[in-house]
C-alpha cells in the first residue's frame, strides 16, 4: 500500500543578511517538523527580505508551490517572518486556507487546523 507523504514547507526570512540567524530559523522550524513526525521538508528562506512587503523570490516560490498543490502545511517561525503588516499575513494565511494549507506559526502559538 502507498502512503502519500506530507508536503511540508518551512519559510525562514531575515530582514537583513544574517546567515547565523537564518539557519537558527531553519533548524528550529526543521526540528518542530520533525518532532510533529515529518521527515521531509522543502525549505524557502529569505536572507534579508524586508517584511513590509510580501514580494520576495522564496516567498513567491513558496506561493507558487501552494497554488500549485505541492505545499500542505507551512512552518514558520512567528507571523513576522512572512510580513510586518498583519493585514497581509491575514490575506495570505486566508489564501492558505482557500488552498487546504495548514500554516502553523511556532512562536504565536497559531495553527490553522486548530483555529486561529
Amino acid at each position: 500500500m502507498f502512503v502519500e507523504k506530507r508536503k511540508i514547507a518551512v519559510y525562514c526570512r531575515t530582514a537583513r543578511a544574517d546567515v547565523d540567524a537564518l539557519k537558527h530559523q531553519m533548524r528550529t522550524a526543521i526540528q518542530f517538523a520533525v518532532d510533529s513526525g515529518y521527515s521531509e521538508c522543502r525549505i524557502y528562506h529569505d536572507n534579508g527580505g524586508n517584511g513590509v512587503t510580501i514580494d520576495r523570490p522564496a516567498f513567491n516560490r513558496l506561493n507558487c508551490d501552494m497554488l500549485a498543490g505541492k505545499i500542505q502545511m507551512v512552518i514558520i517561525k512567528d507571523l513576522s517572518r512572512i510580513a510586518r503588516n498583519f493585514i497581509l499575513v491575514d490575506r495570505w494565511i486566508s489564501m492558505a486556507d482557500a488552498l487546504g494549507v495548514r500554516v502553523v506559526s511556532m512562536t504565536d502559538g497559531i495553527d490553522t487546523v486548530c483555529g486561529r
